[in-house]
């Protein structure tokens, strides 16, 4: 399952914990269309509430700056 969030340009994807999904073939399956993922982070969905990914701080916790 996909939520696409055009506003925040951000994809969240539901797939089965062991799925072997990684950046590199998100990037693969999206270039076709012209579009790239930036920023990735995979985890539980049961471990957190969903959080946007700002691309300018990849990489960094919410609370940094």
């Amino acid at each position: 399952m996909a939520r696409f969030d055009v506003p925040t340009r951000n994809v969240m994807l539901h797939v089965v914990p062991d799925a072997p999904l990684e950046l590199a073939d998100l990037n693969a399956l999206l270039a076709p269309l012209g579009m790239e993922v930036r920023c990735y982070r995979r985890r539980a969905a049961r471990l957190a509430p969903y959080q946007h990914l700002d691309p300018e701080r990849c990489g960094q916790r919410p609370d940094e700056k």
